[in-house]
């Protein structure tokens, strides 16, 4: 027993450690992602050339992440996976600061590296983390990380904000300008992070037994593809954060060196919602992602329904709920489903359907925005809750999976 709450305490601080690397790396991603929409709207990109970039940034990530992780797999090289991917973020972002008044297009181009640097870390560092889940359990494990991420989501935009606010005088070029410069740092930090957890905790498989009773391994193909699909249709329904930006710039009550902390907040509320949702996913597996879901359907009709501040905080607010529950839950359903040999595989695969359906959605309703924003509300909701009634009908397909492997156990 002494042994066992040992390899839980390590596996805890494992998590931490790999959690406060992720806190610093989204603080550059998100910090920038919180300006992405209103800088590239002023260095001249349509809303639909938004809707477009941003999906694709999210589909190049999402879809390259189907080979990152076959090769993760194959190569067991996480660690390093994990390490270029946090590099591509460090060097990208602040080179966002060279682009000229009109160069939308090769701000563009950079936003779309810097995420193919996701898909090197993300199924690595999922991967990593997983192996440590099996002590602590899937769904506190990945809430644990999640909280960091989000925080970090939430502290780079504030620092955005305290740049622009510093500089309100100076032309507003220069002030984005600066603000990607500044995001450098943290992504530096995130890096020697990696380069400490990887030197105290080399090996963290052996976190993970084959398959411990408690946490039962499912094998499911069916689960799976389920699953895949209702991520498919949320993905479709929920709007990438710039386009948001890009609604609230155009908004003549809201000042520019304000737009930060509209994305702040919704990462401070998506924070805890990965730690609430993460905890109730223990307890009570894809339920937990219906019920997020079912409060998240409805955040474009406050954001895009009336120019209002107090709906659009409101709106923001629903929407980082809906994120921070899917990405938590996401990675502890995948965990669940897809043994140890093949689980950043299993990571890369989910993250295509993923990545399609964002790349998709966001040039969807990049398009609709520039139409109509009723249709944009319709098209949102729609797809939303179709993905909640998917994940019900995975709950119940889960659940009677568990049961019958603790049957035969």
């Amino acid at each position: 027993m002494e042994n066992n709450n040992k390899l839980k305490q390590k596996a805890l601080i494992f998590i931490i450690f790999i959690g406060l690397s992720s806190l610093f790396c989204d603080m550059t991603h998100a910090g920038a992602k919180g300006i992405y929409g209103a800088y590239l709207s002023y260095i001249g990109a349509s809303a639909a050339a938004i809707g477009f970039i941003s999906g694709l940034a999210q589909f190049t990530a999402h879809a390259f992440s189907l080979l990152t992780g076959y090769i993760a797999d194959k190569r067991h090289n996480y660690w390093t996976m994990t390490f270029v991917g946090y590099l591509f973020c460090a060097i990208t972002i602040p080179a966002l600061a060279l682009t000229s008044q009109h160069g939308w297009i090769i701000a563009c181009f950079l936003i779309v590296i810097e995420r193919i640097g996701k898909a090197f870390w993300q199924p690595s560092r999922n991967t990593l983390i997983s192996f440590a889940s099996s002590q602590v359990g899937q769904g506190k494990a990945f809430s644990i990380q999640g909280f960091f991420n989000k925080l970090g989501a939430c502290l780079g935009p504030l620092m955005l904000f305290v740049i622009l606010l510093l500089k309100s005088d100076t032309p507003l070029l220069h002030r984005y300008q600066l603000c990607f410069v500044f995001l450098g740092i943290p992504a530096i930090i995130g890096l020697l992070f990696i380069i400490f957890a990887k030197r105290k905790f080399s090996h963290p498989e052996t976190f993970e037994s084959i398959n411990p009773a408690n946490q039962p391994v499912l094998h499911s193909n069916k689960i799976y593809i389920l699953f895949a699909v209702g991520i498919f249709f949320f993905g479709l329904g929920m709007l990438d954060f710039p386009l948001i930006t890009m609604h609230l710039s155009q908004i003549s009550s809201i000042k520019t060196q304000y737009l930060p902390l509209f994305f702040s907040g919704a990462m401070l509320v998506s924070s805890f919602a990965s730690l609430y949702f993460g905890h109730l996913f223990d307890k009570v597996k894809l339920l937990s992602l219906a019920l997020s879901t079912f409060i998240s359907c409805s955040y474009a009709f406050f954001v895009f329904g009336e120019d209002k501040v107090a709906l659009l905080v409101i709106g923001i607010l629903i929407w980082g709920i809906g994120v921070g529950a899917m990405e938590t839950i996401l990675k502890s359903t995948i965990t669940l489903l897809v043994v140890k040999e093949n689980r950043s595989k299993g990571f890369g695969v989910i993250n295509v359907f993923w990545g399609i359906s964002l790349f998709a959605g966001s040039w969807i309703c990049g398009i609709l925005y520039d139409v109509s924003t009723q249709w944009l509300m319709i098209f949102s909701f729609t797809m939303q809750f179709v993905s909640a009634i998917f994940f019900v009908v995975c709950h119940r397909q889960m659940m009677i999976k568990i049961r019958n492997t603790q049957l035969s156990n």
